[in-house]
């Protein structure tokens, strides 16, 4: 049987992974523009 401190890390990485992937993958906020050159297709604003 694995020591107790591999199946804890192995479960730490997979949240992590699982986090991860959620984050990534998820949907995706709507509104507010970055203002940077990002390619979403919003215009920088223009600082005075």
């Amino acid at each position: 049987m694995p020591h107790w401190q591999t199946i804890v890390a192995l479960g730490i990485v997979a949240v992590t992974l699982l986090i991860f992937c959620f984050r990534l993958l998820g949907p995706k906020k709507a509104g507010g523009g970055c203002g940077k050159d990002c390619g979403c297709g919003k215009s920088p604003v223009a600082k005075k």
